[in-house]
């Protein structure tokens, strides 16, 4: 897994850097329906967390308005449910958030501009997408959130 990245030089000759934070994860499953979720095999390695630093080298960066930190969450199927970034000093944060159903198809996704610029999506029961709903356009204002419908033509056996 890769822990660190670092750029070539730029044109002030910064090495543009990126660390990687890698955390053990074992996804939930029930043994019964309608049991309670035990944890299921082997865990596996999922990102959690960046650290870029834009224009300072290295460790001079860390915990300053340079550097931007991505941490990311999962829910028990290890589908990330938020991802939250924000500078080294944590005055500024954006969080967007996710949902998804049962088969692990995502509902909806909520960015950090709170409800209005949640774009939701919809399934068929074969699990095919049959259409979404955009963000809304202008916030409060009288536009209507853009849709889309598809429709899925049945294939013959």
């Amino acid at each position: 897994m890769l822990l660190k990245e670092i750029a070539p030089p730029d044109s002030n000759g910064v090495h543009r850097e990126t660390r990687y934070t890698w955390e053990q994860k074992q996804a939930m499953y029930k043994v019964v329906p309608g049991g309670l979720p035990v944890a299921s095999g082997s865990p596996i390695w999922k990102l959690v967390a960046t650290s870029t630093c834009k224009t300072l080298p290295g460790a001079q960066c860390v915990g300053t308005n340079d550097e931007t930190k991505t941490s990311i969450s999962y829910n028990g199927n290890l589908l990330p449910t938020s991802s939250t970034i924000q500078n080294g000093t944590g005055s500024e944060s954006q969080t967007t958030a996710r949902s998804y159903d049962y088969a692990g198809k995502i509902e909806w996704i909520d960015g950090p501009a709170g409800s209005g610029d949640r774009i939701y999506y919809f399934w068929d029961a074969a699990r095919q997408s049959i259409g979404e709903i955009g963000p809304d356009p202008d916030g409060v204002g009288p536009l209507p959130r853009p849709a889309t419908r598809r429709h899925i033509m049945p294939t013959a056996c």
